[in-house]
This record gives structure tokens, sequence and C-alpha cells, in this order.
């Protein structure tokens, strides 16, 4: 069920969401968050924001969460902004989690693929994330297998 507009302003959303994070609440933060998105678009919204919804939904993790963390970190990595340049690898890993829950594997190995870690422990995640995306690609090609088994004798 959908629910209908709150009719808060930008501002006061922002402050819902923050207030929510900073209680520890960070549940409660996913409605003004997606609110904030759903009525100023995620062109229009604070980055870091942006950034952060994505994880959340991850973590809620309910029907259509992670379709919406996909989209976020989509336009987010479409354009990149500089001044988050320190946060760009957990976004990536962000990334590369929606797109594996979304079943795009391929993409999830290549977006993997192109990390440049400037660290070792993200060289070590890097490697996690490729490990992931292998691993989830070769379950979703056994059961494709399987069904396709089961389908013609």
């Amino acid at each position: 069920m959908v629910k209908p507009a709150s009719g808060r302003s930008k501002d006061e959303l922002m402050q819902a969401f923050g207030s929510c994070l900073q209680r520890g609440d960070v549940m409660g933060a996913l409605e003004p968050g997606i609110e904030i998105v759903d009525k100023f678009g995620a062109s229009n919204v604070d980055p870091g924001l942006l950034a952060t919804l994505p994880n959340l939904l991850m973590h809620r993790d309910a029907p259509g969460d992670a379709e919406r963390a996909y989209v976020m970190c989509a336009a987010l990595m479409s354009d990149f902004p500089p001044a988050m340049r320190e946060r760009r690898h957990q976004i990536t890993y962000d990334y590369v989690q929606a797109l594996v829950r979304t079943k795009q594997f391929a993409k999830a190995f290549e977006t993997c693929d192109a990390i440049n870690p400037p660290t070792a422990r993200d060289a070590a995640e890097a490697r996690e994330l490729r490990f992931e995306a292998l691993a989830n690609l070769r379950g979703a090609l056994e059961r494709e297998n399987t069904f396709a088994a089961t389908q013609d004798p």
C-alpha cells in the first residue's frame, strides 16, 4: 500500500532523516529519506542522503528494496560528486550488492573488476566483492541449468 505524501517540505524531511540517524533509528530514517527521493527526484537530493539510502534499503531487504537501491546507486554513480570521493568505495560496494540482488551478475562482476582500490583494505574488499559476484553468478547459472533440465527431459 502506498502512503499518501506527507506534505512536509524538503527541509523538514531532511531534518527527520538526520534526526532518526542521530538517534540510531536507521530503519526510521528510511521513510523520510525515500519520501525525499520520491518527491524531489534523485538529481535534486543531497548526495550524502542518496549515498546512505541504498545501504539502509539493502539492510531492510523488503520487496522492491534492492531495485530501489540499484536505481539510487546508479544515479549517484553516473554523476559522482567529487566531494564524496572518500565514500566512493562504499557506494560501489552498495551498487554491486544491489546488482547482485537484482540478478545483474555480469554487470556486478564488471563493476567489481573496474574498482581501482586506493588502499590494501579496499583491495581486499574488492576481491571479496568479485568473489561474491562470481559465486552468485554460478548459483544463478546452476539454478537455470537445473530448471532447463527439468523442462527438457
